[in-house]
This record gives C-alpha cells, structure tokens and sequence, in this order.
C-alpha cells in the first residue's frame, strides 16, 4: 500500500506461547493496518517484560481497538491531533 514503515528492535524476546503473543501483537498490528502513509515500530524485550509500540499516521479513521485476552498484556492508545500511538506491554 506504500506505507512507509520503521522497524526498531532492542533487547532479547523471552519465550511467549502463542496466545501470548497474539495478545501482545493485536492491538499495534490493527493500527498499523490503519496507516496510510507511515508508521514506526519498536519491540524491546527484557527477561520480564516485552513491548510493541506502533506510531501511525491519523489520516485514516480511527480503529477501535480492545482490550487484550491475556490479563499479563495491557494496551494503551493516545490519540493526538495527526498521529495514534498504542502500546502493548507484557510482563511475565
């Protein structure tokens, strides 16, 4: 779709099962879906903890994101004036 898309990546992943996983990638891989001209991603796992953030562009309409299905995984969603960031954290 040319989207232009960052990827940063730091740290080392723990061992997540896949439910896990589909929880922690979810909510950043639906608005990633949602940008239309770029988009910067960042993964930084520790022995504990693993996050996936997501930075899109806010020309496409907002998805409505949920909650995730693992209680270990929260998201978080900040919607700014051009651009939505959304968080999803799990600690183990």
């Amino acid at each position: 779709r040319g989207v232009l898309v960052d990827l940063q990546v730091m740290g080392r992943l723990p061992r997540l099962d896949r439910s896990t996983r589909r929880a922690l990638t979810e909510a950043p891989l639906l608005a990633l879906a949602g940008a239309e001209r770029h988009a910067r991603v960042t993964v930084v796992g520790r022995s504990d903890s693993v996050s996936v953030g997501v930075v899109v562009d806010r020309s496409a309409p907002a998805t409505e994101l949920t909650p995730a299905g693992d209680p270990a995984v929260t998201v978080t969603v900040l919607d700014e004036e051009d651009q939505r960031w959304v968080e999803a954290r799990w600690r183990g």
